[in-house]
C-alpha cells in the first residue's frame, strides 16, 4: 500500500443510449445495469458498487472490485430502483481487482426483472480505442434508488502503464473517482462499458480503471462464462 496511490476502497464506516455527446441521457438509459453491494456490521457497514454482466435463467451475475466482493460471503444487493435482494460472493481474481457476486433470479421481483439490463460490451470497438478524448461518466446509486455520486470526464488511454502493485496496465481517465466509487462502471456516451473504477493517485492527481479486457478475462476466470460481446 502507498499513501500516494489510493485504491478506491468501498465505503467503510464505524458507527443503447442517445448520442455520444448526450452523456446524461446515456447514463439514465444504462442505470438499470447498476447495483450497490451493502453489508451491515456491528460497527457500521461496508458498501461498494457493481454492475450486471449477465442475466441467465437462474442467476444474475454482478461484477465489482475484488476488494469489495472478498470482504463478505453474503451481500444485500440494491438495484437501481431501491429493491433489495440477498446476493452471494462467487469469487475473485488475483490479477486485476475484479470480483463477482450473484443473485438468484427467483428472488428478484418480476416487476424489476423485466426492467433490468446487462452492460453493453463492444470488445471490437474498445480494442480500436487508444487516446481519443472520449466522453465518459459514472454514476453510483444509493440504497433508495437515487444517486450518490455522478462524475464525468474523458478517456486518456485504454491501456496505460501503472507503476504500482502488480504493474498491470490500467485505463486512465479524467473521471473523478472518490472514496466509495469502488466497482463503479465507466461508460462512454454510447453506453459502452469502458472500464471499472479502481484507484486514484494524489500527486499528481490521476484516475485509474480496470480495463475492459482485464474485466472480461477475470470474469471468465471466476465464472467459467463469457458475457455477450459485440
Amino acid at each position: 500500500y502507498r499513501e500516494d496511490v489510493i485504491i478506491g476502497a468501498p465505503n467503510i464506516y464505524d458507527v443503447g443510449a442517445a448520442t455520444e455527446d448526450d452523456i446524461e441521457a446515456t447514463m439514465a438509459y444504462v442505470r438499470p445495469t447498476l447495483v450497490q453491494l451493502y453489508h451491515e456490521t456491528s460497527r457500521g457497514y461496508s458498501a461498494g458498487s457493481g454492475y450486471i454482466m449477465e442475466i441467465t435463467d437462474d442467476k444474475i451475475y454482478i461484477c465489482s472490485n475484488r476488494h469489495v466482493v472478498e470482504k463478505y460471503d453474503e451481500w444485500d444487493i440494491f438495484f437501481y430502483d431501491g429493491t433489495k435482494v440477498t446476493g452471494k460472493t462467487l469469487g475473485v481474481t488475483k490479477g486485476y481487482d475484479v470480483g463477482v457476486a450473484t443473485v438468484d433470479i427467483a428472488d428478484v421481483p418480476d416487476r424489476l426483472l423485466k426492467n433490468l439490463m446487462t452492460v453493453h460490451i463492444d470488445r471490437t470497438y474498445w480494442g480500436k480505442l487508444d487516446e481519443q478524448s472520449l466522453n465518459l461518466a459514472l454514476e453510483r446509486i444509493d440504497r433508495e434508488g437515487g444517486l450518490l455520486h455522478v462524475s464525468e470526464g474523458v478517456l486518456i488511454k485504454t491501456k496505460q502503464e501503472f507503476e504500482w502493485y502488480d504493474r498491470l496496465d490500467h485505463t486512465e481517465v479524467t473521471v473523478e473517482l472518490v472514496h466509495g466509487d469502488s466497482g463503479s462502471a465507466i461508460f462512454d456516451g454510447y453506453g459502452n462499458l469502458i472500464g471499472m473504477a479502481y484507484a486514484y493517485s494524489k500527486e499528481p492527481i490521476r484516475y485509474w480503471c480496470v480495463p475492459l479486457d482485464g474485466i472480461l478475462a477475470c470474469y471468465q476466470e471466476i465464472t467459467g462464462r463469457m458475457p455477450y460481446l459485440y
